[in-house]
C-alpha cells in the first residue's frame, strides 16, 4: 500500500470513527505503530486530525450559523 492510500484510510477511519488508538489503526492496516504516529504527525499539521496520546480524534466541523 502507497503512503498517500494509507494516509487516506486512515482520516476516512478516525472520520467515521470520530476516533481510533494507534494500536488499533497499526493492526488493521498491518504497518508498525511507528507508521502509524508518522502519518498521524502529517495529518495533524494539516489539520485533519487532532492527535491525542495513544490515538488520534475526528476535528469536529464547526456548524455555519446563517
Amino acid at each position: 500500500m502507497l503512503k498517500e492510500e494509507r494516509i487516506q484510510r486512515i482520516k476516512t477511519m478516525i472520520d467515521q470513527e470520530k476516533s481510533a488508538s494507534i494500536e488499533d489503526l497499526a493492526d488493521r492496516l498491518e504497518v508498525s505503530k511507528d507508521t502509524i504516529r508518522r502519518d498521524l504527525i502529517q495529518l495533524a499539521k494539516k489539520r485533519q486530525i487532532k492527535r491525542t496520546h495513544g490515538g488520534a480524534l475526528a476535528i469536529q466541523k464547526e456548524a455555519t450559523i446563517f
